[in-house]
């Protein structure tokens, strides 16, 4: 996981997900939370540009989260994360062509 505010890790105990040392708050730069998050299974994210060029350096699918969507199984996965995005309804909001 990866932030640009100051977080409590203990908040996210017990769950599946690590942090990046690029977080705000750890001891790493911003550019280590690109290659980290470049190799997740899945960069799963608000709209932003950070998360996109996350997902095109490791090749990986984005979820866009945010808005109200309660249920992330419903959102689909975006494969192409350069040209997907521009379509993409919450996406495109961050992508200014």
């Amino acid at each position: 996981m990866a932030c640009d505010e100051v977080q409590d890790p203990q908040l996210f105990s017990g769950l599946n997900a690590y942090w990046s040392t690029g977080a705000m708050g750890a001891a790493g730069h911003y550019m280590e939370s690109f290659v980290e998050l470049s190799m997740c299974d899945v960069v799963v994210s608000v709209p932003s540009t950070f998360s996109l060029c996350a997902a095109f350096i490791g090749d990986r699918p984005v979820l866009p989260i945010g808005g109200r969507a309660s249920d992330l199984s419903q959102t689909p996965l975006v494969e192409d994360h350069l040209f997907g995005s521009v379509g993409h309804p919450a996406l495109r909001v961050s992508i200014r062509c």
